[in-house]
């Protein structure tokens, strides 16, 4: 199996910092994937070991699922480049890829920055 919690922690250190940054307002929108499965929420491994093994559109290898929500629209880490992409599941891998070239965050510290100035925060 993809070790993808070791990979995302190992090439952004600013991942694990939100990952375990305590009382992150983004906490409350998102479920954020973990080393170990919480509840009903997988693991970042389980997450995706799914979306890149499923049969119908599977993800690339360069893309890590780092955190959701419902419903089930996924951010993820490009290990390529180190951006940010949103990855809306109501369409293919290919298109929400083209829709990030144009659309995207640059670190994961750019993702919190913004969302955190969301007013449903």
């Amino acid at each position: 199996m993809n070790d993808y919690h070791k990979r995302l922690s190992g090439l952004s250190a600013d991942y694990t910092h939100i990952e375990f940054r305590e009382n992150n307002p983004c906490h409350k929108v998102f479920e954020f994937y973990c080393g170990v499965r919480k509840g009903d929420v997988p693991s970042l491994d389980e997450i995706n070991a799914t979306l890149h093994t499923r049969a119908a559109d599977p993800w690339p290898d360069h893309l890590i699922a780092f955190c959701s929500n419902f419903p089930r629209n996924y951010w993820a880490y490009d290990i390529n480049d180190g951006r940010v992409k949103f990855m809306d599941e109501r369409y293919p891998v290919a298109k929400n890829l083209r829709k990030a070239e144009k659309s995207f965050f640059k670190t994961v510290y750019a993702w919190e920055e913004f969302q955190m100035s969301q007013d449903d925060h």
